[in-house]
């Protein structure tokens, strides 16, 4: 059944919120979150300052909202090449592609975002949308890796919680040495996409080549 068309209330709302969000990419890949002012948000989106705050709570909430869509992004373009019969790998790495893309022209903002997401308001909707985002990552790679044992049953069998939760955990890890300055940003993807291919070898095959074709 198609969806009813959207309103022009609905669609007047998105454009705005669209906006700012665009507006906010803008700034933040020229300068420092920190000194970012809302009213320079509100003008480089062309809002009123009353109609930015109709649409975002706060900045920090743009912050995360900004940041949150490359993971949605990510989440979709893996759930597409794993539908297509990708590589373990690639599917994997589609999860975080878009964010390091994004986080490359702005590492210091990605620390901003990862500061906000772990030390923001508790009820914030946008912060809780944000971390289901992110965990849901955890549940895509197990469906990945449960997958590829469905198909070859002869591999090795492992706990595929703990799998999943390796190779999630260091992704992650990847993400925050860029935060903390041990890697470039301009690395971050092939190291991680190195790292990731290793342990699949290690889930999938039983060994530890990093010559892998999973």
């Amino acid at each position: 059944m198609s969806q009813p068309p959207i309103g022009r209330r609905e669609r007047n709302r998105q454009e705005k919120l669209a906006r700012i969000k665009d507006a906010a990419v803008r700034l933040l890949s020229t300068t420092p979150y920190d000194d970012i002012t809302t009213q320079e948000l509100a003008d480089e989106a062309d809002v009123a300052t009353g109609t930015f705050f109709r649409y975002i709570n706060s900045k920090s909430d743009l912050l995360i909202s900004v940041f949150s869509d490359r993971i949605q992004d990510g989440l979709d373009l893996a759930a597409t090449l794993h539908a297509e019969g990708a590589k373990p790998i690639d599917s994997i790495m589609a999860l975080v592609t878009p964010f390091g893309e994004f986080t490359k022209k702005m590492p210091a903002n990605a620390v901003a975002y990862q500061r906000a997401v772990q030390f923001g308001p508790p009820d914030s909707p946008v912060r809780i949308e944000a971390l289901r985002r992110v965990a849901s990552f955890g549940r895509f790679i197990k469906g990945v890796l449960k997958d590829y044992c469905d198909k070859h049953p002869d591999s090795p069998r492992v706990d595929l919680n703990v799998a999943a939760h390796c190779i999630y955990a260091t992704m992650n890890l990847d993400v925050v040495q860029v935060a903390v300055g041990h890697t470039e940003a301009e690395d971050q993807l092939v190291t991680t996409r190195h790292n990731v291919s290793y342990l699949l070898d290690v889930f999938l095959k039983g060994k530890s080549s990093h010559n892998t074709g999973i």
